[in-house]
């Protein structure tokens, strides 16, 4: 019987989020009140696109890693799980706790800033470049352009 490799337990663990992001999101994006404003993209359809597509990836990289003859031989990149990979998803998690109470506009700002550092970007004025220009794009491309309605957070009063 053939070992599970680091690529395969990695495309199924990302895979069994996906789908329980999948899953969760009827019950987590709540629908404006019908005729406040058309909507063209409606709460739900960019979580769906891109957990739906980081399934599909992730389940090819698990496909890949169990059926490929040389898999299983290559250590993971960086070595063995250390602590360090850990900061990451917790910086993850705290953006999202960050959304829901400010709204996604101004917590990208900080995720950016601590995403950067931690990839190790130490000039500040690159930092402050990125924090500033993600959120300024998310909101043209995404909010103006698009018609995505982003989370504007418990604090300020918005649905979601």
């Amino acid at each position: 019987m053939k070992r599970f490799h680091w690529e395969t337990w990695v495309g199924l663990s990302v895979l069994a989020i996906s789908l329980t992001g999948l899953a969760l999101i009827p019950s987590q994006v709540l629908l404006r009140k019908v005729g406040e404003r058309t909507i063209p993209f409606p709460p739900g359809a960019f979580p769906f696109l891109a957990l739906s597509l980081l399934a599909i990836l992730a389940a090819l990289m698990a496909a890949r890693s169990w059926f490929s003859p040389s898999s299983g031989r290559e250590p993971p990149p960086g070595g063995p799980l250390r602590p360090r990979v850990l900061v990451p998803v917790a910086t993850f998690a705290l953006y999202i706790f960050l959304v829901e109470w400010f709204g996604m506009l101004p917590a990208t700002p900080v995720a950016v800033a601590l995403f950067a550092f931690q990839l190790g970007v130490r000039d500040w004025r690159i930092i402050a470049l990125l924090a500033l220009l993600t959120p300024l794009f998310i909101w043209v491309f995404f909010g103006h352009f698009l018609g995505v309605v982003l989370p504007e957070g418990r604090l300020s009063g918005g649905d979601f």
